[in-house]
């Protein structure tokens, strides 16, 4: 996007078609048009583009460098810098700042608190002397420029509160300690399933069997032939 004149870029609102229609077919006046179209080319386009001027993302490199002279700020820093305005001198501010510069979010420590209270007399919050604690934690101190982060926060803390800059070490984790064992979880009671095949039944209570008819004799046994007598006679012989 250039605000220079570039050549052959057509005009979107070509002066020869707007003049009245006596110069219509003057090939003078249109020459002369022509010309000026070529020159107003490149203003009309930034008009027609002037929301992305103001985008840092996509405005020129020195329209973005101009834009971030306006609010104080580079030109890729720019986007972020209006609500940085917005927030400059409250704790929020002054952690993201910190945070945005150094790598780390800060914890903010400050003197000065608001509260609600239905009941007379209640104490006020905060301290009476005012002040803030910025605490960098970080898990190298000595990487860290101390008088650097204290030079920022002393531009972008409010006037007249006194400061102090705290960069220590991260608290390394705490040890997980191993787990002991707990009592053993009861097993759940399993449910009943057939009965197995594979096991010796009980006796039951004998079965009485029925009386059994008499059969024919057998044959086959001897017969003796006194049993097959009957009485003596006794009229005799």
């Amino acid at each position: 996007m250039s605000r220079r004149l570039v050549p052959g870029l057509p005009s979107r609102y070509p002066l020869g078609p707007q003049l009245p229609a006596v110069y219509a077919e003057d090939d003078n006046a249109q020459r002369i048009t022509e010309g000026l179209d070529e020159v107003l080319a490149p203003i009309l386009t930034v008009l027609d583009n002037l929301a992305a001027y103001f985008d840092p993302r996509l405005a020129p490199a020195d329209f973005a460098a101009l834009l971030g002279a306006w609010v104080g700020a580079e030109g890729t820093a720019a986007p972020g810098t209006v609500l940085a305005h917005a927030r400059r001198g409250t704790a929020a501010g002054l952690a993201e700042g910190v945070r945005a510069a150094f790598g780390a979010l800060p914890e903010i420590e400050e003197s000065g608190a608001t509260t609600w209270s239905a009941t007379a007399r209640t104490p006020l919050p905060g301290a009476a002397a005012p002040g803030v604690t910025v605490r960098l934690r970080v898990p190298d101190p000595d990487a860290v420029d101390a008088a650097a982060v204290a030079a920022y926060v002393a531009g972008a803390r409010p006037v007249h509160l006194p400061f102090r800059v705290e960069v220590v070490r991260t608290d390394p984790p705490p040890l997980a300690l191993p787990s002991q064992p707990g009592p053993p979880s009861p097993a759940p009671p399993s449910e009943p399933g057939p009965p197995d095949s594979s096991l010796p039944s009980e006796p039951g209570p004998p079965d009485s069997a029925p009386p059994s008819r008499p059969g024919p004799p057998d044959s086959s046994r001897p017969v003796d032939p006194r049993a097959s007598e009957g009485p003596p006679d006794p009229r005799g012989r």
